[in-house]
């Protein structure tokens, strides 16, 4: 099973398989800060240094990495691949492992729910190609890490039935692994583990069996807590703020939930445009259902088989708290209707959550598991050949209407000559920097040069140290705010004595930044193209004439740059 499922993987993200080590999902800024990430842990472990301090970013000062998006359980995973092969290998691994565990995990939980492999083999592949999963692996790792989530319930339900150690064992360690692959995603296997471990309590103290369930309980919670206390932040530990993000609304639009992903080969073209005018920022818009699960969901419902309550629940929860705490229609805002994650985003622990869309994973797995008891249904009602042809017609319909073909992917590719800085001291300026999403380039540029840069991109910013940036007069000029225009111009004067005094040694302008190189690539990338749209759009930001202003002023002080190509145009600062 294992094997059909990583065959059907291969299929539906193909052409990635075939440039694992030299291309990364089509994502938009965070697929950068992942692909750092991998880098940067593999440095870290290698040189016997703690991944959650690092003073290669927000030079000269450093800055604490316990609040960023780490996905632990992959770096760990991967490293193996991360050392022979890149980051970009262990990254698309990291998606392999988890787009195959989620088919085959669901695939064993629903096996165990239903009595049916052959329904449940359909429910595996509705949760492992769940459209919303799809999307997020574009740019989040962490959201698409969804294979322990399956295999956490799955051990959960048969330790109910059993009361054996062993599940108690098997429903702790994947609860942890899942936690460790996204903090999110654990915070949403707890909500659905709480209901059912007070349920398995109850009935426990009828039965008088008490102690065999405190017995079990004591030994999911002693190896959960022993893989995820270790890496848990220690701001989330002492209830403080540090590791909270701003909110971000993002509630899916429900008007789109029959609405059929924007990649799809068979509909996309046609769908297209209906996302390019409403469709956001980041990963995780779709919300596409799929008319085979949806239809067998109601099969389900209307055969009344049994356990289908609990599941049916699980869905509709999930998708009323994905829409956000106010009702979006087709684009529109209706105010006056106030719905639960306005509550549920103020709620200790939930509030890390944030975005409301994240509850989308949910309602894939509830949805897989409908579709496998309507699946276990109708199969049951048939007979001969059409019992025979009734699965692989069933799964080519869900194929066609998930597939992401051909699934999104970008080369990477940086500037050969940023090697050549990488044996040179100090650290690196790139210009423009602080800039979150526009600037995420320097950090995946440091990937090539290993050397200390001036900001960053990480999850939780440090406002304090971004605005030392901007009052150090050698620096401001070079911040996204000022040399962007979002404030009133400084006087540029290349101050390369307190640069030096800083610790730089090299500046680096990437031309990327220009508005130009924005307008450009947007003119050759079409709005319908939503996932390559995504990506250009985050380009520029930095007006034309004030690239030419730093570079007259770097060349008069400099004579011109060491090193230039159509990517980047590099100053030695020690060159006079």
């Amino acid at each position: 099973m294992l094997a059909i499922y990583f065959a059907l993987v291969l299929v539906m993200t193909y052409p990635l398989a075939l440039r694992v080590g030299s291309a990364l999902p089509a994502g938009g800024s965070d697929v950068w800060m992942n692909y750092w990430n991998f880098w940067w842990w593999k440095q870290s472990l290698l040189e016997w240094r703690s991944p959650f301090w690092t003073s290669v970013l927000y030079h000269p000062f450093g800055i604490d990495l316990r609040c960023h998006t780490h996905s632990v359980f992959n770096q760990i995973l991967a490293l193996p691949v991360n050392l022979v092969a890149g980051e970009a290998a262990a990254l698309n691994f990291s998606l392999f492992f988890h787009w195959t565990l989620s088919a085959f995990s669901a695939w064993l939980l629903l096996r165990d729910q239903t009595g049916n492999a052959a329904a449940a083999f359909l429910g595996g592949a509705v949760f492992a190609f769940f459209p919303y999963t799809m999307e997020q692996s574009l740019e989040h790792l962490n959201l698409a890490s969804t294979g322990f989530l399956p295999l956490t319930l799955f051990f959960l339900l048969r330790w109910r039935r059993s009361s054996r150690i062993r599940d108690a064992l098997g429903f702790g360690a994947c609860f942890g692994f899942n936690a460790l692959s996204s903090w999110h995603l654990g915070i949403l296997c707890a909500l659905v583990a709480a209901p059912v471990l007070i349920v398995v309590g109850w009935q426990a103290w009828q039965r008088n069996a008490t102690r065999a369930y405190v017995q079990g309980f004591f030994a999911a919670s002693a190896i959960g807590a022993l893989l995820i206390v270790p890496f848990v932040p220690l701001d989330a530990l002492t209830g403080t703020d540090g590791c909270l993000k701003s909110r971000a609304e993002r509630g899916i639009d429900p008007s789109y939930l029959l609405t059929p992903p924007y990649a799809n080969p068979i509909v996309g073209a046609i769908v297209g445009q209906r996302y390019a005018d409403r469709v956001y920022a980041a990963a995780g818009f779709v919300c596409y259902l799929g008319f085979v699960p949806l239809a067998l969901a109601v099969v389900a419902v209307f055969a009344g088989a049994r356990r289908v309550g609990g599941w049916l629940a699980l869905f509709a929860a999930a998708l009323v708290l994905a829409l956000g705490s106010r009702l979006i229609w087709d684009n529109s805002l209706h105010e006056g209707v106030i719905l639960p994650f306005a509550l549920a985003n103020k709620l200790p622990v939930l509030e890390h959550l944030r975005v409301a869309n994240r509850f989308m994973a949910l309602v894939g797995l509830a949805l897989a598991a409908l579709a496998s008891y309507g699946a276990a249904a109708v199969l049951g009602a048939l007979s001969g050949n059409a019992r025979r042809y009734a699965l692989p017609l069933g799964l080519a319909l869900l194929l066609a209407e998930y597939s992401w073909l051909p699934y999104p992917v970008r080369a990477v590719e940086h500037s050969p000559l940023l090697r050549e800085l990488a044996a040179r001291p100090g650290a690196v300026l790139d210009v423009p920097f602080l800039g979150r999403k526009r600037t995420v380039r320097n950090q995946a540029a440091q990937t090539v040069h290993a050397r200390p840069i001036a900001g960053g991109y990480v999850s939780i910013p440090h406002e304090p140290l971004a605005e030392f940036y901007n009052a150090e007069p050698a620096l401001a000029p070079f911040t996204m705010k000022n040399a962007g225009g979002s404030l009133p111009p400084r006087p540029l004067r290349v101050d390369i004595p307190r640069l030096r005094e800083l610790g730089f040694a090299t500046l680096v302008i990437h031309k990327a930044s220009q508005d130009s190189a924005r307008a450009a690539a947007m003119a050759d990338t079409s709005r319908t193209e939503i996932a390559a749209f995504r990506f250009v759009a985050q380009l520029g930001g930095v007006p034309d004439r004030a690239i030419a202003d730093i570079r007259r002023e770097l060349d008069a002080a400099l004579g011109g740059p060491a090193v230039e190509d159509d990517l980047v145009a590099i100053y030695f600062l020690d060159e006079r």
